[in-house]
């Protein structure tokens, strides 16, 4: 039962913040290949869900927005931050690729999702983008770990 809810953990973290279901895979200590699949599988399931739920609330913003805009007598304009920032300078800079490369490490699973989805067309195209970058962050991770055969719980301090 504990392997089976290993199994989960990693693959529902995996979908929301990657790193994080790198580290319990690791913790899990599972097979190279089997740590590939759940966190790779993982942050597809998290870029096709959130890419959805994006889409939806893309939508019910907008119908909001509209709603609040007719409601209100002070103009509604874009509130600006430093994540959305981020966003567009790496959209302008690298396009998708950028925001693919940068989503499971820095942008999360979510935030990269949402941006893709609404700042790219071609869902086919963000798909493989993002597959690519899965596939490129696991290998960075797990290859080392696997290949030097690393005792992450033995270097940890408590």
């Amino acid at each position: 039962m504990s392997e089976l809810i290993g199994l989960i953990l990693v693959f529902l973290w995996s979908a929301t913040k990657f790193m994080v279901g790198v580290a319990i895979s690791m913790g899990y200590e599972h097979s190279f290949v089997l740590s590939l699949l759940l966190t790779v599988g993982g942050g597809m399931f998290g870029i096709w869900f959130f890419s959805s739920v994006g889409k939806h609330l893309k939508k019910w913003l907008a119908n909001r927005k509209k709603n609040k805009a007719e409601n209100s007598e002070t103009p509604q304009g874009i509130k600006i931050n430093k994540q959305k920032r981020l966003i567009v300078r790496i959209k302008q800079k690298y396009g998708l690729v950028g925001i693919a490369f940068l989503t499971p490490c820095i942008l999360t699973v979510p935030v990269g999702a949402v941006a893709a989805g609404m700042l790219f067309r071609n869902k086919a195209k963000m798909y493989a983008y993002m597959l690519v970058s899965f596939i490129f962050w696991s290998l960075v991770f797990f290859l080392p770990y696997h290949a030097l055969d690393l005792d992450i719980k033995a270097m940890l301090p408590f």
